[in-house]
């Protein structure tokens, strides 16, 4: 009897473990963030140099090469805009954007369109 009880407790211990870390997956941040419609690879197209990746994380990576902006971004799809703070400068980079298909526009208040096709 005392042996079968043991078996009981350690099958309990491992049940409550399992859900435990499954839990715990979630809430400490392992899971993926929902995803929004700017989530992937961009590489530029005409005069843009740059390949900007927007992570389901929250984190946003625009490489020119000899520049790179690096930090999280926040998007409001609705308004069809989307904020980049680049971590290493604490700049904000704002810009409203357009997507038609696999076609990105990002533009700022002033300045010149940035033109951008998603990565396959």
């Amino acid at each position: 009897m005392k042996k079968l009880l043991k078996y009981i407790i350690l099958f309990c211990m491992i049940i409550c473990m399992t859900f435990g870390l499954a839990a715990c997956s979630s809430a400490c941040g392992t899971s993926q963030a929902p995803a929004n419609e700017l989530v992937g690879t961009w590489e530029g197209t005409g005069n843009e140099v740059s390949t900007i990746t927007f992570r389901n994380n929250g984190m946003c990576i625009d490489d020119a090469g000899s520049a790179k902006i690096e930090g999280p971004y926040t998007i409001n799809e609705s308004m069809k805009f989307v904020k980049v703070k680049d971590e290493e400068t604490g700049l904000e980079f704002a810009y409203s954007y357009t997507l038609t298909g696999d076609s990105l526009v990002l533009q700022m208040d002033l300045g010149f369109p940035r033109t951008f096709k998603r990565v396959k």
